[in-house]
């Protein structure tokens, strides 16, 4: 993972090497600003595969510092990885604090696991994180990740069976420190009748004078572009001719979020966030789980 964070002139490296310790360089010269401590929270990731990792650095403008967003695959070891975590970038590169979570006490903390027990309902569970990026008072994640359903798979029950998988973007509120805000939407799209649902890849641009026309919506409005792959099977090679290129405004991807939440206030539909809370949870109990209104950061 590299990342650059202007604000304090430094490029922040994470590797595979001793479970994604990062390292601070100075941009003008890649000179070594400092290494974070060897703790528990400064290991970011559990997996040595590239792009299993994906960090948005969030700048607020002010005097606070900014704010890493970081998520990751876990590779089955959720007692040791969050999957999604915000960590304080101090500005001094050598400070103990550097990398430590936003918030952390007794019970809450900015982070989510994947609970244990949803490796009992798919043993080979994990979220895997194609893209991020920040938009207005939000941080967004594109996911790929194993749908939940069904009960245990164990032994020759699910030998012979294709995982499926679920294309999903993640939302949060960039202010968010206990993660309340945390929701999922599915993510896909469909053309002359074939759905394209495996994500392949992202990026976040401005519509531009021409696209914004035909859209509806401003120049200077944010527009994701996505890659899909035909069907929903993980696959390690997909032809080209299965593929589609998808654009999406996040005014809509918003507005979409925003029914969805305020319909599952009225009791109506699920949480769909199974594989956090090992099965789906209808609305009318699912939002009192809650502590803060997930509406607050418009």
């Amino acid at each position: 993972m590299l990342l650059m964070d202007y604000r304090e002139n430094r490029l922040l490296a994470c590797g595979s090497l001793y479970q994604g310790i990062c390292k601070l360089l100075r941009l003008d010269d890649l000179f070594k600003l400092g290494e974070p401590f060897h703790k528990k929270e400064h290991y970011l990731s559990g997996v040595n595969e590239s792009g299993s990792v994906f960090g948005v650095i969030v700048s607020y403008g002010d005097a606070s510092p900014d704010k890493l967003f970081v998520a990751t695959a876990v590779d089955g070891r959720p007692e040791y990885f969050p999957t999604i975590s915000s960590r304080k970038l101090t500005r001094n590169s050598e400070e103990d604090g550097m990398f430590a979570y936003v918030f952390h006490d007794e019970f809450v903390a900015s982070m989510i696991k994947i609970p244990s027990d949803t490796f009992t309902v798919v043993p080979d569970f994990d979220i895997y994180y194609i893209y991020g990026f920040s938009s207005g008072n939000f941080v967004y994640f594109l996911t790929l990740q194993p749908e939940m359903g069904g009960g245990p798979t164990t032994g020759s029950s699910s030998a012979g069976r294709e995982q499926v998988y679920t294309s999903k973007l993640v939302r949060l509120c960039k202010d968010d420190t206990a993660f309340n805000s945390y929701v999922e939407v599915p993510l896909g799209c469909v053309k002359g009748g074939v759905e394209y649902r495996l994500l392949q890849a992202a990026y976040l641009s401005k519509a531009g004078t021409i696209l914004a026309r035909s859209l509806g919506i401003g120049p200077d409005d944010d527009i994701l572009y996505a890659v899909f792959s035909k069907g929903q099977k993980r696959r390690p090679k997909e032809s080209s001719q299965e593929s589609a290129l998808c654009v999406f405004t996040l005014k809509e991807i918003n507005e979409r979020i925003k029914d969805r939440l305020q319909s599952c206030y009225k009791g109506e539909g699920t949480l769909d966030l199974a594989w956090l809370k090992v099965k789906d949870i209808s609305c009318s109990s699912a939002v009192s789980t809650f502590s803060t209104p997930l509406l607050t950061c418009h």
